[in-house]
């Protein structure tokens, strides 16, 4: 469900003074939205913060709230010093997700940054391990020259207390105990060692840069400045669902960013890319958040990822390969009964090929998958997991299972009729023959 709140240049106004409130707070929103939980929850957020007595007001346009909830998530939660949640449901005929939480309201300092909210949130709820990914592509700059995006990022992250994790080293060392264990044998140890891989890291930040260095020309005023084109897509990545859960793109501006013609060429390329991710370079496109700092954007929107995590739960998704309609509806209404499982989100059933659905859970995918399988009794089987993706396949029907199946009652409906009759027939010939 689209809602627009008034929110672009966020103000928390202090309607009332005085001690701590406990009150509830209502947050939904369509489960299409690949950050439904977090657009939720920061409503559900802003409804506590509203009922306690702090409002959120705009100076400025009215933006798409789902767009811009990382913006709201930052403020509200300097408000809410803490809060549980109280239950979660998705309406079957809306599809709409509803979050409800019991939260502490208090007047907070107007004058908290977001970067200080964060920081705090982070404090609370600790840090996602963050993996980074960055490419670029500068016409004029020599490639290889060093990492111009990497020191920027990194040095944000840090100040924000995240934590970065090294996927290439980490993904290298685990490729080597992977190999050793084949080599001497343990095949077993290095088919974990592969499904470790993507658990090295929560979430995965991919960073592509674009630009061209032009050399020098003349500014307005008839000085020779080096003149930098730059550009960017920043997106966040669930490694265990391979999902892409945001996408930030930070379109080239028509004119460039001209700097000092004496300053080295691969200096001038890092001070553009360090302009253009602080938001310090207009950009083409009309949105009233385009020139906000996307880079900050895209770290508050991790940490509303990673509190949903703590919160609510981790997401999994189950794969069924060709389930039938009732073993689909089996196994909805058997996790849906699950005590560690939050929601169940149906996302597409096919007969012929691949169903799934989405879980927001405590417990980990494998238990899950088991889960699953035993509501269909064994008709479907755990085939491997990866990652948040778990993969169900139908079981073959083997002799020995035919066997059983007949052995445990099995059989059309007139055979047991028919061998109470025959035995009660073969009692009563006994009994003549003995009369006899």
């Amino acid at each position: 469900m689209l809602r627009s709140l008034i929110l672009c240049c966020c103000s928390l106004i202090i309607l009332t003074a005085g001690e701590a409130l406990n009150v509830q707070g209502v947050g939904r929103c369509e489960t299409s939205h690949p950050s439904f939980r977090e657009v939720a929850l920061t409503e559900a957020l802003v409804d506590a913060a509203r009922k306690g007595g702090v409002e959120i007001e705009s100076t400025t346009k009215s933006v798409n709230f789902q767009i811009a909830y990382d913006q709201v998530f930052a403020r509200a939660s300097a408000a809410v010093r803490g809060w549980t949640k109280q239950s979660e449901v998705v309406h079957a005929a809306s599809n709409i997700y509803e979050l409800t939480i019991s939260a502490t309201v208090a007047p907070g300092d107007p004058k908290v940054t977001d970067e200080l909210a964060m920081i705090n949130l982070v404090r609370m709820k600790g840090s996602p391990r963050l993996a980074l990914a960055i490419d670029e592509q500068i016409k004029g700059v020599v490639a290889g020259t060093r990492p111009f995006a990497r020191p920027v990022v990194e040095a944000a992250a840090q100040r924000l207390k995240l934590n970065l994790v090294d996927v290439g080293l980490a993904s290298e060392k685990i490729r080597q105990l992977a190999q050793h264990a084949e080599a001497v044998g343990r095949t077993e140890s290095a088919k974990l060692f592969g499904r470790d891989l993507p658990t090295k890291a929560d979430l995965l930040l991919t960073i592509a840069v674009t630009g061209e260095h032009r050399g020098t020309i003349e500014d307005t005023r008839g000085n020779r400045r080096q003149a930098v084109f730059i550009g960017a897509e920043l997106r966040l990545v669930d490694p265990g669902l391979g999902q892409v859960l945001v996408t930030e793109p930070v379109p080239q501006s028509p004119d460039p960013l001209l700097l000092a013609p004496d300053q080295p060429i691969a200096a001038a390329t890092e001070q553009a890319i360090n302009h253009l991710l602080a938001g310090l370079i207009p950009n083409s496109t009309d949105s009233p958040l385009a020139n906000e700092a996307p880079l900050l954007r895209m770290f508050r929107r991790i940490v509303a990822n990673w509190t949903v995590e703590v919160d609510l739960g981790g997401m999994s998704r189950l794969n069924l390969t060709k389930a039938t309609r009732s073993e689909w509806n089996v196994i909805k209404d058997a996790l849906g009964k699950a005590k560690g499982v939050s929601v169940v989100i149906p996302r597409e059933f096919d007969a012929d090929a691949i169903s799934w659905l989405d879980l927001a859970a405590r417990d980990k995918v494998d238990v899950l998958a088991d889960l699953a399988a035993e509501a269909t009794k064994g008709r479907l089987g755990v085939t491997r997991t990866e990652g948040s993706n778990a993969y169900l396949d139908p079981v073959p029907q083997t002799a020995s299972a035919t066997t059983a199946a007949t052995a445990t009652g099995d059989l059309p409906a007139w055979v047991w009729p028919a061998v109470a009759v025959l035995a009660i027939v073969v009692i009563a010939v006994v009994v003549l023959a003995r009369r006899k």
